[in-house]
């Protein structure tokens, strides 16, 4: 079960990089705001894969 955590965390964490990525890539070549709820959504998708991690150890 702990691999399971383990592995969980870090698909969490590589999807939350990607999120942030176009959290801040795409409004800057739209020339719009960036989405503070977008902000938002990756740190809780990164704090819950590096709970999962840190579970899973």
């Amino acid at each position: 079960m702990k691999k399971l955590y383990t592995e969980t965390g870090k698909y969490l964490y590589d999807i939350s990089k990607i999120i942030l990525g176009l959290a801040i890539i795409t409004p800057m070549i739209k020339d719009e705001q960036i989405s503070i709820l977008a902000i938002l959504i990756v740190l809780i998708v990164f704090s819950v894969g590096a709970v999962l991690i840190k579970k899973g150890e």
